[in-house]
């Protein structure tokens, strides 16, 4: 029978910590492999596609950002998409199981190498999951790893503090301010150096959106 002497219990104490950390490391990669599993795939006008738009575009809170309080359908959706322009980039974003969790968009003017930050929605259902960051991280990938560009602005209202946090988290810098009928609204602007920097942060998410992409 093994005695439980001092070096016996620091080798018991070895195994439990041994297997803490193992524990601490699957939690880890299966945390990365949950956070990388997102993808985006460009908007089209189908049925399917403006039922789910319209109901997060209409859902109350999603109305109060808006600059627009219109009421979308899926016909209106549909009607948007095939008149919009090319320069404008509007992508649905799945989950690992090809669900829709929320969406993205780049208003690109490539005279100017700039961007506007398009609506960013994401699904009621999934928010809380770090979807809204990994989202705002993936739209700035496509933004300065894809189309090469300069810059990305945007505009929010300054009552929407949850949006302006999550922007400011990823990197985004508050600039200027402008009156709107429904409120003050902030500018936000994102540059090319800070994405230089920020993109060791994107890739530690797990993600390679790009294909040839090393961060």
């Amino acid at each position: 029978m093994e005695r439980s002497g001092p070096g016996n219990v620091r080798k018991a104490q070895s195994r439990r910590m041994a297997k803490v950390t193992e524990l601490e490391i699957l939690n880890n990669l299966l945390a990365a492999a949950y956070v990388a599993t997102l993808k985006m795939r460009p908007m089209t006008g189908m049925y399917e596609d403006g039922v789910l738009v319209s109901y997060w575009r209409n859902q109350p809170e999603a109305r109060a950002a808006f600059f627009s309080e219109t009421v979308v359908t899926p016909d209106s959706h549909a009607a948007w998409i095939a008149a919009k322009s090319p320069y404008k980039q509007v992508w649905m974003v799945e989950n690992q199981y090809d669900k829709p969790v929320g969406t993205a968009a780049l208003y690109i003017d490539p005279v100017a190498r700039t961007a506007e930050a398009g609506p960013l929605l994401v699904a009621p259902e999934c928010r809380g999951k770090g979807y809204a960051r990994e989202i705002d991280y993936m739209m700035l990938a496509m933004a300065f790893e894809f189309f090469q560009l300069d810059s990305v602005w945007g505009e929010a209202f300054v009552s929407n503090a949850a949006i302006l946090h999550l922007h400011e988290s990823v990197g985004f810098r508050l600039t200027t301010t402008r009156e709107h009928p429904r409120g003050l609204v902030q500018r936000i602007e994102y540059y090319r150096q800070t994405w230089d920097k920020r993109r060791v942060e994107y890739a530690a998410m797990g993600r390679t959106l790009l294909p040839g992409w090393t961060p």
